[in-house]
């Protein structure tokens, strides 16, 4: 579930509400797939598709379904600590990587565990009859994040004019760490 759209696509409209911590029930207003980066802090990465995201305008903080994993075949385990608190939880699936629950906020007896994720831009797919100008970082992300040259004779082939300057991207800098 998350507040806001950006980076979302394939979305529909979706007329349904969830009751959250207050007892208060919020409207969702569309589901989709959502592309995300998961950043681990040993430094792993690893690029995943959420799908059947909900929308939810009025949620405060975006929020991640464990069951819903389950449900796809996804099972739970641990790192085992000496104090059970110190333990940190994780996905498993198949011979995927082990995706940690590695972001921990502890209150007292109580911890709360999540994951790092980034969304990753969605655009739809874009000839040459769509559109004859973009922005050279749309154009950037659209192209799989390619160099500037490949971008530049790419868009020269197909008749596009890029406007703007390519700016650092944020997703090139943390893939060449």
């Amino acid at each position: 579930m998350t507040n806001n759209s950006d980076g979302m696509y394939d979305i529909e409209e979706y007329n349904s509400s969830v009751k959250v911590g207050n007892g208060k029930n919020i409207s969702i207003t569309h589901k989709g797939k959502l592309d995300v980066l998961i950043m681990q802090k040993d430094g792993k990465r690893c690029f995943s598709t959420l799908t059947n995201v909900k929308l939810i305008p009025e949620l405060g903080h975006s929020l991640f379904s464990i069951q819903a994993l389950l449900m796809k075949g996804w099972m739970t385990s641990s790192e085992k600590a000496n104090n059970p608190i110190n333990q940190i939880p994780k996905i498993v699936h198949g011979k995927m990587n082990d995706v940690k629950f590695d972001r921990i906020v502890r209150a007292g007896d109580s911890v709360l565990t999540g994951l790092k994720m980034i969304r990753r831009q969605h655009y739809n797919n874009l000839t040459a009859d769509q559109r004859r100008t973009i922005n050279r970082d749309k154009w950037h992300a659209m192209l799989g994040h390619c160099g500037e040259s490949v971008g530049n004779t790419t868009a020269k082939v197909m008749g596009i004019e890029l406007n703007g300057k390519l700016q650092k991207c944020e997703h090139c800098v943390i893939e060449k760490c």
